[in-house]
């Protein structure tokens, strides 16, 4: 199994499991928001990665990089403050923690993330959140 999906599986089961989480979004997406969505949500993404290797190229572990936001729309980020925290409590500094497929050695966040996108020159939407790091074993 791939390290990404053991990943990505975590990231999906703590932030849709979370009642308070859940309480103030429409939904948890990996990589896409579906076109009939409610904003706001929360969408998480890979960025980029890389292997530690032992002697005789075993693979240790894998450092994945994920940008997880918090995206709404309208022209103030204060909405998303609230979910960007939760999803920070919820992820930050978690660690040794059995998935199927492997094991989240660690969860640490690494910078902020805060951009705007216009879309048709009218429509904003904003994301708050931030870019952070999983050490993931694979079974």
């Amino acid at each position: 199994m791939s390290e990404t999906l053991v990943a990505e599986r975590w990231l999906t089961d703590v932030l849709s499991n979370d009642a308070t989480l859940s309480a103030l979004i429409h939904g948890v997406y990996g990589y896409v928001i579906p076109g009939d969505i409610d904003l706001p949500c929360v969408v998480f993404k890979f960025f980029e990665g890389n292997d530690e290797n032992g002697v005789g190229a075993v693979r240790l572990y894998s450092a994945l990089l994920y940008a997880v936001e918090a995206i709404g729309d309208g022209e103030s980020f204060v909405a998303l403050e609230t979910i960007a925290n939760r999803v920070d409590v919820l992820l930050h500094g978690r660690n040794n923690l059995l998935v199927e497929g492997g094991n989240i050695v660690e969860c640490i966040r690494q910078r902020p993330v805060s951009s705007v996108e216009i879309v048709e020159g009218i429509t904003q939407f904003r994301h708050l959140g931030g870019i952070y790091q999983l050490i993931v074993q694979e079974d």
